[in-house]
């Protein structure tokens, strides 16, 4: 229910529900008093929008300013109404139809003929996470507690569906979880887009359920997945209608990695372009500015700045340590350069992407499908005649790491079978999501201290769709090479490898000399070939 006298404050025009009549009074709507007396807080920042925390009289509150960014969403704003109306509405039916969500106090709009942006005040929702973090961060292994979290979730998204609730972004992200003495609670949030309507059709609840699983499938077992599809359907759908589920899952999972391909050349909430006089490229939002700045200025400052730590100066490129200024204090971070070795280069990088672009782009092809690898915060060019030269790329620095050799060395015999086998699920992933990495040696493989892998150095990696056998093949022979000469690795680390990436537990033993053979004559190859043409097995 919404009042029918809205209220101006500070140019604003308000419109409450009962709720929020009753809570807020004139004082409670003065933003500029707000953020004057520090009383509110940001607690999310973008081109879009900002949402505050307010601290008020009658408690907490979420105070949300919808932008206009663009032509395109002041004209949507002209036909479809302000977007913190629309939530505001939406919020409102929700309640109606019974499913928990963020409760609507009033919406404001500023008291003028055209849009200028909204702004929507909602009641704080203490002790809630956003499920995302909680099933990262929070939840136990304890076998008991994530059957009971597979059991209730399943039944919010069927009561959410039964309710004629469609999400069109259904994420873990957009999801609310509290504990509670009876159990969990979930709350549905960003809900300005929802779809009302009639309960959903077969297909519909399949394809929504296809939005969920898609983050699931990149985290959860196949045994939770398959529990909570059991769970949700109450046991009257058939096991093909699960499987279909995940084949859908994973045809819309790699139409959404394709369609974030190039997310990051261009700026958007999440990437920023970096333009200077000297050089020009693009970084995250948030990465320092005025650090960046300093770096478009000058980009081999840092190394030629006393004391610079070098861990890598050779004729293709040179690497060095820096500490970047951070929200909380300085993050220790690794900032490559990538020299120009033949006047061929440049024209080369004129009809494809240059081993900065491609760094900066597989890094973060890695990052959305799950993979581990350093987080890219900055790649620039310099340019000579319209064509890209001298390439750099800052990104995180992996701290008390080791390379693979160094770990295979160190480790005693139980951990080192414990990193064999972690190894093979990472480059099994990795396939299987549609990459391969043509250069996949031990030099290009970090060891954290928790024993997990990153994968560094991604030039020569590739995107597409099926990861073939032959390519497979490949790198596995490139990995396999470099423990050639290792009394490290013996027979048995080689099979136990072999057995964790064919999925024997699943799929059987059937083939698998026939990988082994392939990998061993293309790994006596490749050794005849580096000794042919006196290079070093790396």
């Amino acid at each position: 229910m919404t009042t029918s006298q809205p209220m101006v404050v500070e140019g604003i025009r308000w419109s409450f529900s009962s709720t929020g009549l009753s809570l807020l009074c004139p004082e409670d709507l003065s933003r500029v008093a707000h953020l004057d007396t520090k009383r509110a807080k940001i607690i999310k920042h973008g081109q879009h929008r900002t949402v505050y925390r307010v601290e008020l009289a009658s408690g907490a509150v979420y105070w949300k300013h919808c932008r206009l960014n663009g032509p395109r969403a002041w004209w949507r704003e002209i036909f479809r109404g302000p977007k913190a109306k629309l939530e505001f509405t939406k919020a409102m039916e929700l309640e109606n139809r019974g499913i928990a969500t963020i409760e609507p106090l009033a919406w404001g709009c500023f008291d003028q003929a055209w849009p200028k942006g909204s702004f929507l005040i909602t009641r704080a929702l203490d002790g809630t996470e956003p499920l995302d973090d909680y099933l990262l961060n929070s939840v136990s292994e304890a076998f008991g507690e994530r059957c009971e979290l597979t059991r209730l979730l399943a039944a919010f998204i069927a009561r959410l569906h039964a309710a004629g609730v469609r999400h069109p972004d259904l994420h873990p992200g957009n999801l609310l979880v509290r504990k509670e003495p009876n159990g969990l609670q979930f709350f549905l949030i960003d809900v300005h887009d929802l779809e009302l309507g009639p309960p959903l059709s077969h297909r519909a609840r399949q394809q929504n359920l296809v939005l969920l699983n898609r983050w699931f499938q990149l985290r959860a077992t196949r045994t939770d997945r398959l529990r909570f599809w059991k769970a949700y359907a109450e046991a009257d759908e058939s096991g093909k209608t699960a499987r279909q589920l995940e084949l859908e899952t994973t045809r819309s999972t790699a139409e959404l990695w394709a369609s974030r391909g190039t997310r990051c050349l261009r700026a958007n909430r999440h990437f920023r372009e970096e333009r200077g006089l000297i050089a020009s490229g693009f970084a995250g939002r948030e990465l320092d500015e005025a650090f960046a700045k300093t770096l478009l200025e000058d980009p081999d400052r840092p190394f030629l700045s006393p004391g610079v730590v070098l861990l890598k100066d050779s004729r293709s490129a040179t690497v060095c340590r820096l500490d970047v200024p951070a929200a909380c204090g300085t993050r220790p971070m690794v900032y490559k350069r990538f020299c120009v070795t033949r006047w061929s280069d440049p024209l080369a990088d004129f009809f494809r992407p240059s081993a900065a672009l491609r760094s900066w782009l597989n890094g973060h092809a890695f990052l959305d499908r799950g993979l581990a690898t350093p987080r890219p915060w900055l790649m620039l060019h310099r340019k000579k005649l319209g064509l890209t030269t001298t390439g750099y790329l800052l990104c995180d620095r992996v701290e008390n790491a080791k390379h693979l050799h160094d770990a295979v060395r160190d480790y005693e015999r139980p951990a080192r079978r414990q990193l064999m086998e972690k190894l093979a699920r990472e480059i099994r992933l990795m396939h299987e999501r549609g990459v391969s990495h043509r250069d996949l040696k031990a030099a290009n493989i970090l060891v954290t201290a928790s024993g997990d892998c990153q994968f560094i150095d991604l030039v020569g990696v590739r995107l597409q769709e099926n990861v073939s056998r032959a390519v497979r093949i490949r790198d596995l022979t490139r990995l396999n090479a470099s423990f050639v000469n290792s009394t490290h690795v013996t027979r048995s680390d080689r099979v136990r490898f072999l057995r964790t990436y064919l999925l024997w537990v699943l799929r059987g033993q059937a083939g698998w000399k026939d990988w082994w053979r392939q990998v061993a004559v293309a790994t006596e190859a490749k050794v005849r070939r580096n000794a042919r043409k006196n290079r070093p097995l790396a």
